[in-house]
């Protein structure tokens, strides 16, 4: 005798059509192809692709249990507002249920070191010039999971590696 599961709302359907995808290895694999475009590069926490669907953006996935993306986006969440603050963070655009996908703003790599400033405020961390980019004329850190949680805006001299 069948049983026929009885579905008390969407979202309980939703969670049972999506456990049955990831099921099966192909399409799993197929949805994410569809997803992750050009594979810019990893961290000890995070691999980083273009977003296919809207290449202005990128796709942070997880690949450790330090939960950076999650890290970084209630950092965003918390100071987005603050425009003093939020000027030096690349925006986010998303983040999955679990926080294993992170959608952010595609930064543009910085390619002159020169060009970067000798002052930054003291609430960035991890300085080094792979965790930045630019989004026009303004420098945003790109990979802010590591900043401090008293924002300061004072500026300080930074050695760039």
């Amino acid at each position: 005798m069948n049983t026929i599961k009885i579905y008390t709302n969407d979202s309980e359907k939703r969670e049972n059509v999506i456990s049955g995808i990831m099921k099966d290895h192909v399409l799993t694999y197929e949805m994410l192809d569809m997803i992750l475009g050009e594979y810019l590069g990893s961290g000890i926490s995070r691999a980083v692709f273009v977003y296919k669907p809207d290449i202005r953006f990128v796709i942070k996935v997880e690949i450790s249990s330090y939960s950076a993306n999650i890290l970084e986006w209630r950092t965003w969440h918390n100071f987005k507002e603050d425009k003093r603050i939020s000027k030096w963070l690349c925006p986010i655009k998303d983040i999955s249920t679990h926080g294993l996908f992170l959608i952010q703003k595609r930064a543009k790599k910085i390619e002159d070191t020169s060009l970067l400033p000798l002052k930054l405020p003291t609430f960035l961390s991890d300085i080094k010039s792979d965790n930045f980019g630019w989004i026009g004329k303004q420098l945003v850190m790109v990979d802010y999971t590591w900043l401090k949680l008293k924002a300061e805006t004072k500026l300080r001299t930074v050695k760039w590696t």
